[in-house]
Parts: C-alpha cells; sequence; structure tokens
C-alpha cells in the first residue's frame, strides 16, 4: 500500500527538500534519540546521521 502511494522511498522524498530545513527538523535531540533507538528503517536512520556529520 505504501508503495502504491508513495513510490519513492522516505529518503528520495527527504533528498528533494531543502538540505537546511531537513537538517533543522532532525537535529533536535529527542527526534534523534527516538529514531536511533526505535527507528526500523536502516536506510533513513544512515541519511539522518549522515546529516548530522
Amino acid at each position: 500500500m505504501k508503495r502504491a502511494l508513495a513510490p519513492e522511498s522516505y529518503v528520495d522524498s527527504l533528498k528533494k527538500m531543502d538540505v537546511e530545513l531537513v537538517k533543522t527538523a532532525v537535529s533536535g535531540e529527542r527526534f534523534q534519540q527516538c529514531l536511533f533507538d526505535h527507528g526500523q528503517d536502516e536506510e533513513i536512520k544512515a541519511y539522518v546521521k549522515s546529516l548530522l556529520a
């Protein structure tokens, strides 16, 4: 269902957005703790880590 509604991956969608906007969105400590502790999509986690590096 998800693939039918959104043909691109979440990471592909994030890459099309303004990088500074995405960095700001993922820079919060509580967001990062939740994502890295409980996130199940390794591709998203890796992309966020690359933005924070």
